[in-house]
C-alpha cells in the first residue's frame, strides 16, 4: 500500500495531521464495521462507502502505526523523506511482483481487494475457516474483529492464537447449526456446549502443522537434539495425592477430556499435567492422542511451598517432549471420519 492509496481510502488529503487521521478513522470505522453497532446512519439507511472495513484499517495501520506518519512529518518539517515503503506490515500491490517481493507481509490487497492470507494450507481439511484481524480504534482500544481471508489456512504465528480459536469457534458452530436445522426438536444449551469444545478440538488439529509450531513456540533443548523440546509445566495434584519429591519421575497414565493423568513409580495417581502457555493444549495433547510423541517428566527441584496449600494444590515439573519421525505433512487420516461420527451423534440426541 501506498501513501497516496492509504489517504484515498481514508479520504483525506496528505496534509491531514495525526489528529486528523485519528478521527477520520474512528467515524468510518464506526459507520462501516459491523461490530461497531454503529454502520447505519440516522436515516436508518446503510452508510455506503466504497472501501471496506479492512481497508480502512489497513489504511490506518500503514499511516498511523507504521513509520509512514512520520515520513509525511518529515516531509512537512524539513522537505526531507528518509523512510521507504518497502518494509511496511500491508502492501497494495498492483502486480504479482510486487506481492512476491513482500515476504513480510501479513497479507496483501490483490487489485479487486480480495485479501489474501499468507499460510499454508490443508486441502484435505473438513471445511475452509476464516482469518480473523484485530479492529482498534485511535487510542489502540480493541472493540471487534474483522474477516480478511477465508480457506484452509493452516495457522502460524502471524495469526493471533485467540483469533485462531475463534475461527474454530465458529466453524464449529457452523456445522452444528446446520445439523441441528434438520432436527426436530432443539438440544439443551449444556448438550450442544460439549459438543460445539469436542468439534473445535478435532478441528484445529487440521488447521495445526505440529513440528513447526513446536519449533515456532520453544526451543530445542539442544541443536543436535531438535526434536526434542523442555516446556515448563505443572502437576495439577490429585485431591488426595501421594507423596512426590523433587527429582521423582511420574508416568502418562492415561488422557481424558483434553488432559495428561500422571502416576507414580508404585501406580499411585498424581493428578493431571498443565501447561503455562495455552496454546500448548492444542499441540501436546493431540501429539499424545495420535502417539506421535514420548514424554519425560519429573517433579521439578525449583519448588514454592505455597505451592501446595489451599484448595488448588501443584507442583512445578520438568517437561521433556520428544517428536516421533513421522511426515507430519500428512494430517491425521481419521479426523474428518471423527468429524462426521461426531455429527452424526448430534443428529441422533
Amino acid at each position: 500500500m501506498t501513501s497516496s492509496a492509504a489517504y484515498e481510502i481514508l479520504g483525506l488529503t496528505p496534509k491531514a495531521d495525526k489528529k486528523a487521521i485519528k478521527k477520520r478513522y474512528r467515524y468510518l470505522m464506526h459507520h462501516v464495521h459491523p461490530d461497531s453497532g454503529a454502520f447505519k446512519a440516522a436515516s436508518g439507511k446503510s452508510y455506503d462507502y466504497r472501501y471496506s472495513a479492512q481497508e480502512i484499517n489497513a489504511a490506518y495501520s500503514f499511516l498511523y502505526k507504521n513509520d509512514n506518519f512520520k515520513l509525511q512529518e518529515n516531509i512537512k518539517n524539513t522537505g526531507t523523506a528518509k523512510y521507504t515503503e518497502k518494509n511496511t506490515k500491508y502492501s497494495h500491490n498492483n502486480s504479482s511482483d510486487d506481492a512476491a517481493s513482500n515476504n513480510s507481509s501479513d497479507f496483501n490487497y490483490s487489485p479487486k481487494n480480495k485479501t489474501i492470507w499468507k499460510a499454508e494450507t490443508n486441502p484435505n481439511a473438513y471445511t475452509e475457516r476464516n482469518i480473523y484481524h484485530y479492529t482498534e480504534d485511535s487510542d489502540g482500544n480493541v472493540f471487534g474483529a474483522f474477516v480478511i481471508a477465508t480457506g484452509k489456512y493452516i495457522w502460524n504465528h502471524n495469526e493471533d492464537f485467540p483469533l485462531f480459536l475463534k475461527s474454530m469457534f465458529d466453524v464449529s458452530k457452523r456445522l452444528l447449526d446446520g445439523v441441528e436445522g434438520t432436527k426436530q426438536h432443539l438440544v439443551s444449551d449444556s448438550v450442544r456446549l460439549k459438543f460445539q469444545a469436542d468439534l473445535t478440538y478435532l478441528l484445529s488439529q487440521q488447521f495445526i502443522h505440529f513440528s513447526a509450531s513446536m519449533h515456532d513456540l520453544l526451543k530445542p533443548i539442544s541443536d543436535e537434539q531438535a526434536d526434542i523440546f523442555y516446556i515448563e509445566s505443572m502437576l495439577e495434584l490429585d485431591p488426595h495425592p501421594p507423596v512426590v519429591r523433587a527429582g521423582m519421575t511420574i508416568y502418562p497414565t492415561y488422557l481424558k477430556n483434553h488432559r495428561l493423568f500422571v502416576k507414580t513409580k508404585s501406580g499411585k495417581e498424581a493428578g493431571y499435567i498443565s501447561f503455562k502457555d495455552d496454546r500448548l493444549y492444542y499441540l501436546i495433547i493431540p501429539l499424545l492422542e495420535q502417539k506421535r510423541a514420548q514424554v519425560k517428566i519429573e517433579i521439578s527441584k525449583e519448588q514454592d511451598r505455597l505451592n501446595t496449600r489451599g484448595q488448588n494444590k501443584y507442583k512445578n515439573i520438568d517437561f521433556m517432549i520428544k517428536l516421533l519421525p513421522k511426515p507430519d505433512k500428512y494430517f491425521p487420516e481419521n479426523i474428518n471420519t471423527r468429524i462426521d461420527e461426531l455429527l452424526q451423534n448430534f443428529t441422533k440426541i
